[in-house]
């Protein structure tokens, strides 16, 4: 799968590289407010949450809400404790889209740091990411290819902001952070069969140096799993469909920061 979207992706890109050339993304750059820090924002006390704005399942492609809640949503993140949104710039494949970072970033009422979360395959995304008012991005090595990686880190650091490099094995956390990555996500899903293995994740986030914060990605559902990540070493989580397929989105939320919170202060 990751294959077929990265295919699709380099030509996606390619066609908003002519629509709208890099120097008009830069040129808007320039007006832009600050980034807000993520860094800072995932560095509080417990496991703090990063909650994820998409419309589909991946792999399935099955949709989990209605592009419409978008407004919504992001405010019931915000009021009932994420530290960050994360929103899905990528429409094909889960039904986000370049427009929803920047309606979500644009808005004054949110003041958490948001994520341009896509398949990073072109610095191109980094500028656009910024020029739509993101604060950070999420770069997932295997679809930026090793020797890029570099490169995409130090444009996100040349426009003052922070990456989440995401994993997937022992060997690419320590690539990520041979190559300056700031905060490394391990993704807990198998991409090839999308099965979920948070104890292949706690292997990985031993290989994570303690000065890079460390984010556990993909099926975190309950309390459970986040007293699991939790012992594992884990800063942050991101977390998406869980919070998308509850009924109560706001209730969710609540569940997995105040357990993270109140576990941080019992110990």
């Amino acid at each position: 799968m990751l294959n077929r979207i990265v295919a699709h992706k380099k030509a996606e890109v390619a066609l908003r590289k002519r629509q709208r050339p890099v120097d008009v993304l830069r040129r808007r750059i320039e007006s832009a407010c600050a980034p807000q820090i993520l860094s800072s924002a995932l560095s509080t006390q417990g496991v703090s949450l990063i909650a994820e704005a998409k419309f589909r399942k991946a792999g399935t492609g099955e949709g989990l809400r209605s592009p419409s809640e978008l407004n919504e949503l992001v405010h019931k993140y915000q009021d009932n404790g994420a530290s960050a949104i994360a929103v899905l710039a990528d429409e094909k494949f889960f039904g986000g889209g370049v427009h929803n970072v920047e309606l979500v970033a644009s808005d004054p009422h949110i003041t958490c740091p948001v994520v341009y979360k896509d398949f990073i395959v072109d610095r191109y995304q980094i500028y656009e990411a910024r020029a739509v008012g993101a604060d950070a991005v999420l770069i997932i090595v295997r679809a930026a290819v090793y020797d890029r990686l570099g490169d995409f880190l130090s444009t996100a650091a040349n426009l003052d902001m922070d990456a989440i490099v995401e994993v997937f094995s022992e060997d690419e956390a320590k690539r990520a952070a041979d190559s300056g990555a700031r905060i490394i996500g391990v993704n807990n899903r198998d991409l090839a069969t999308m099965e979920v293995d948070f104890r292949r994740a706690e292997l990985i986030r031993n290989c994570i140096p303690s000065n890079v914060l460390a984010v556990s990605e993909s099926g975190i559902r309950s309390a459970a799993d986040v007293a699991l990540i939790s012992g594992f070493g884990f800063d942050a989580m991101l977390v998406g469909e869980s919070l998308l397929a509850a009924q109560d989105v706001a209730a969710k939320v609540r569940e997995l920061v105040n357990y993270s919170t109140t576990e941080e202060e019992a110990s």
